[in-house]
């Protein structure tokens, strides 16, 4: 139990060692946005954005919804 333990919050913290994905998650600490809306407040282009949404909901650390045609996290 106490290495599965560890071993959650290492993959936690690795999750969090990314400055994009730091950012995207102090965005999303004031609501809930689509990925549009995530590019737009950062002012990035493009798939990178996404890669690292990819990667924080791989763990759980965000969450999405489907509203009307838009993914939401």
């Amino acid at each position: 139990m106490w290495k599965d333990m560890q071993q959650f919050k290492a993959d936690f913290f690795k999750a969090l060692a990314h400055p994009l994905r730091i950012h995207i998650l102090e965005v999303l600490s004031e609501g809930d946005r689509t990925v549009n809306e995530i590019q737009k407040e950062l002012n990035r282009e493009g798939s990178g954005v996404s890669q690292q949404l990819s990667v924080l909901r791989a763990k759980n650390i965000v969450v999405v919804t489907n509203k009307e045609k838009h993914v939401v996290y």
